[in-house]
Order: structure tokens, then sequence, then C-alpha cells
């Protein structure tokens, strides 16, 4: 009876005891961005306590190029104790150009109920230095794009002073153009009065005939000075009547 009581005691406390080591750790690589100059790359690895009780870490890590070959090894905790988050100094690798991989792994001291999240993979890339030579060149300061903006502007001021003023200059033409058809029908209606004054007192004249006797115009050329003062008239008040529509 006391063995069997004994037994069940101790079955309490080892199953209190497991249930006490359970717990949920993970790893986080710390890098801002993929792309860096061989200078500029720098990062860190996280450890956090996501769930369960305190525990040692160890934690490891390796840099890996486009081959697969470890370039870099880290380990910043070796068995160190861990209450709730852990941080890495900072690494500059100083690696050469091409592609890398960053692996960081973590070990706990307790039972962790999920491993996924006790490894992390980060991968990215090492610039070469004349292209970012090639990129500072190129890329054009403030000062620069504002005089650029500032010549864009005042070209644009100059296209549109131009096509504003041929646009005066059409309109001017067009204003004018009624005024030379005034000024031409006009002056034809002058030549027209000219010419018709001109017949009209050459056939007023004397005619002399051969006894050198001075004899007045018929009456057919009567009528026919009278017909051309009547179609000068029409004429102009038909010219009127038109310069007033206008």
């Amino acid at each position: 009876m006391r063995l069997a009581v004994i037994m069940v005691i101790a079955m309490y406390f080892f199953t209190s005891f497991s249930y006490a080591q359970k717990c949920d750790y993970d790893v986080e690589i710390l890098v801002q961005g993929t792309e860096f100059t061989k200078e500029d790359f720098k990062w860190r690895m996280k450890a956090t306590k996501l769930e369960g009780a305190s525990t040692n870490i160890t934690g490891t890590a390796r840099i890996e190029d486009s081959k697969g070959s470890i370039v870099k090894n880290y380990k910043p905790w070796t068995n160190q104790p861990i209450s709730k988050q852990k941080t890495s100094n900072e690494y500059s690798p100083n690696l050469n150009e091409g592609g890398y991989k960053i692996i960081s792994e973590i070990i706990v001291g307790c039972d962790d109920m999920s491993k996924e999240d006790n490894i992390d993979i980060e991968t990215i890339t090492i610039k070469p230095e004349n292209m970012e030579m090639q990129e500072a060149n190129t890329a054009s300061s403030p000062v620069e794009e504002v005089q650029e903006q500032q010549q864009n502007t005042a070209q644009q001021i100059q296209k549109d002073e131009i096509v504003n003023n041929s646009d005066i200059n059409k309109n001017q033409d067009n204003q004018s153009q009624p005024e030379e058809n005034n000024t031409k029908e006009y002056e034809n209606t002058a030549n027209l009065k000219n010419d018709i004054a001109q017949e009209s007192s050459i056939a007023a004249e004397p005619v002399k005939n051969p006894d050198k006797e001075y004899a007045y115009v018929s009456s057919n050329e009567k009528a026919k000075n009278l017909i051309i003062y009547l179609l000068l008239a029409i004429s102009v008040v038909l010219n009127i009547a038109l310069i007033w529509k206008r």
C-alpha cells in the first residue's frame, strides 16, 4: 500500500516538473534591408522567450556565400541564462561583393514546444563599389533639381508667350482683312466713278463735222448717258448697303 502511494506521489512530481520545463523561444536576425555596400553591412541576432520558464541558451550563426561555403562563424551565447530576451553584439563582417545567406540558431535548456522558430535565415547582397560610385555620380543634388525645374519652367513660359503672340498676330490679320476689303471696295467704286465720268465727259464734248461746225450729241447718246448715271447710282447704293451690313 505504501509503495503505491509513493509511486503516485512520484508520478505527480515528475509530471509537475515536466510541465514546468515546457517553453517556447524564437530567434530573429536584425538587418536593415537586403542590399548593402561592403562598409555599410551590419547585423545582429536576438532571442526572445515567448512562453514558459527561464532557462539557459546557446546561440550560433554563420554566413554562407552563393556556393554554400561558410565564410563567417559566430557564437554570441554559450549556455548563458535568459529570462525574457537577449540580443547579440553588432557584427560588421566586411564581405566582398556577391550574394550571401545568414543563418542563426538557438538551443535552450527547457523543452521547447515549437522548434520551428529556433532558426532564422536572411538573404543579403553586397553591391560592387563601382556601382555605388555610379549611383552617386548619376544622382542629382537638390540644387541641380531645383535649377532644372526653373529652366523647364522658363522654357515653358517662353513657349506660351510665342503661342500667345502668334494668336494675337492672327487675330490682328483677321481684323485687318475687312478693312482692306472695304478699302478695295472704295477704290473700285472710285475707279468706276472716274470711268463713268470720263465717258460722260467724252460724250458731252461737241463733235466737229467736216464743215468745221459743231453739233450736239444726239438723243441716243443722251439716253446712253442717262443709263450710265443710273447704273452708277445703283452701284453706289449697293456698295453702301454692303458696307452697312459689315
